[in-house]
């Protein structure tokens, strides 16, 4: 079978850093060719910015796509599921989230025409989006917060979690806590955590990896603890390093799709610690047995790091519940799940 995988390049919007997204679709076109036969094409369309011009322009390219040499075609982010093909198979996350869950904030930074405009792109986006999903052989959403948000809109999906996109995650020491992902703290909440510190007593420390908009902010709320270090974007094999030897993970986001990173450190048999509004990695992260589910202040995740740093064999415990919660999440159950559909 020929299976042809289609996604947006994230590194067009990340200033060249691989998103979730994109790094969700290297690994699947990688693990397929690892656990099957089939010939596995990938194509990766760009999608320049956000511009209202660029993001219908996007509809339509991807649209356009001659999927017709292909016997499946597995798409993920948007726009590509608007792809033309009867065996199409969805691994949604989500649709363009500025005109649909984050509306209610996005809408706020417009006024008179402009945001006329995007009233009637949202309108037009959400009945696209609907027709073209309906029309779908099989959606699989990556967590149940994306499943309920799909069921707003009538469209039908099946929850799939999707496993780790990094080879070679492994458990080590328990050492530090460490915090990786992009610097948007509007969406990833590293704010949070920085405060979160300055209510911890004694001399963990705090690993925070990634890049973002809100680099200078955040390295300047964090200047005055000593224990708070930066090491901004990391390749793959440092990142390893990083969860390899933590003693928790740290993940706090807004109302998250689902977060890899809460998988990746469930597999090197760390605890993580979330927020009951972090969305998807609240599907898996269990109060007191594979991580805490904290309320999103300061002085609730400062509780929990608290706890962890005096109860080291808690951590360890803990750790061992999330490797073991996990093991069912991995490549080879995914793609067979996909390709029995």
């Amino acid at each position: 079978m020929k299976i042809l995988i289609i996604n947006p390049l994230d590194e067009t919007n990340l200033d060249g850093k691989k998103g979730g997204n994109q790094r969700l679709a290297e690994a699947l076109a990688h693990n397929l060719r690892k656990y099957t036969s089939h010939t596995v094409m990938e194509h990766y369309t760009h999608f320049n910015d956000y511009t209202l011009y660029n993001i219908i322009k996007a509809y339509i390219k991807n649209r356009r796509i001659d999927c017709s040499a292909y016997d499946c075609v597995i798409t993920i982010k948007f726009p590509s599921y608007v792809i033309r093909h009867k065996n199409h198979i969805s691994l949604i996350n989500h649709r363009m989230r500025q005109f649909n869950d984050l509306w209610p904030e996005y809408k706020k930074q417009f006024s008179g025409f402009a945001l006329f405009k995007r009233k009637i792109l949202r309108l037009i986006l959400r009945v696209v989006d609907t027709y073209y999903l309906k029309k779908t052989k099989k959606i699989y959403a990556q967590s149940g917060v994306i499943r309920k948000r799909l069921l707003h809109s009538g469209i039908i999906s099946e929850v799939l979690y999707p496993p780790e996109t990094i080879d070679g995650l492994e458990k080590g020491a328990y050492n530090y806590l460490f915090l990786p992902g992009r610097l948007d703290d509007e969406r990833k909440r590293v704010s949070l955590v920085i405060d979160a510190m300055k209510l911890v007593k004694g001399h963990v420390k705090l690993i925070i990896s990634g890049d973002g908009n809100d680099r200078i902010a955040l390295h300047e709320r964090a200047a005055s603890d000593k224990r708070i270090v930066f090491m901004d974007y990391v390749d793959e094999q440092k990142l390893i390093s990083l969860y390899k030897d933590a003693l928790a993970v740290i993940f706090v986001p807004a109302a998250e799709d689902y977060g890899l990173v809460a998988i990746e450190a469930m597999k090197c048999a760390k605890p993580v610690i979330t927020c009951s509004d972090s969305g998807g990695p609240t599907e898996i992260v269990k109060n007191f047995h594979n991580g805490f589910v904290c309320a999103p202040t300061p002085k609730s995740i400062a509780q929990s790091i608290t706890y962890l740093t005096q109860h080291p064999d808690e951590a360890k415990r803990m750790g061992k519940n999330a490797f073991d919660d996990g093991l069912h999440i991995n490549w080879k159950n995914y793609i067979q799940k996909i390709l029995s559909t």
